[in-house]
């Protein structure tokens, strides 16, 4: 007796997704439109919705988080406190600096619909639409993808389906569908659940 395939993982299912998209899609297609629950500008059609998060590529407000000491006694009791001072400080002040250097830090998470206009955020810190025609350019990356604008700091967009999320931004933002590989495995890991 056979033993039973391992379920898809959600990985498995959007690079899955993707690659049929992204087929659709060359050969002339649109996404298929999908009611979202939110407000539609007009025109504008709903494509999809996932769980995702936005953090900006952006610096901290740095505060010097000086002390002193007040020593009392024999000079080498005072040098040594004055030393042990400027030591704490030292190192307080590189954690500081460290925590407030450029890095990317999480502006909102929840939910992402993706429409035909723009990337909307219902988050949990409130509600952020990012229109597609502010973006200048988009890259996939492990973490996610990376969107340019002309008038603010660099957006990670990450979410539970990157690949399907990468498929139709390109389409949406840079007019092209990029090519989705599905791995030989993947392929007949698939093709073995469509038979049980």
């Amino acid at each position: 007796m056979a033993s039973k395939p391992r379920p898809l993982s959600s990985e498995d299912h959007d690079i899955l997704l993707a690659e049929q998209l992204a087929a659709h899609l060359r050969a002339g297609g649109q996404p298929a439109p999908q009611s979202l629950g939110i407000r539609m500008y007009d025109g504008e059609e709903g494509y999809g919705t996932v769980q995702g998060e936005l953090h900006i590529y952006t610096g901290a407000q740095y505060v010097d988080p000086g002390s002193f000491f007040v020593a009392f006694g024999s000079p080498m009791w005072m040098l040594g406190t004055l030393g042990a001072s400027a030591l704490m400080n030292s190192r307080r002040r590189s954690k500081a600096q460290a925590a407030a250097a450029h890095q990317w830090r999480l502006e909102n998470q929840g939910v992402l619909h993706v429409t035909s206009q723009r990337l909307a955020m219902q988050g949990v810190y409130g509600w952020l639409d990012l229109d597609y025609r502010h973006f200048q350019a988009a890259t996939p990356t492990e973490l996610g993808i990376v969107a340019h604008f002309a008038d603010w700091p660099m957006v990670l967009i990450s979410s539970t389906s990157p690949a399907w999320l990468w498929v139709i931004l390109s389409k949406m933002v840079l007019g092209q569908v990029p090519e989705v590989t599905v791995s030989p495995e993947l392929r007949d890991k698939a093709r073995l659940q469509l038979e049980n």
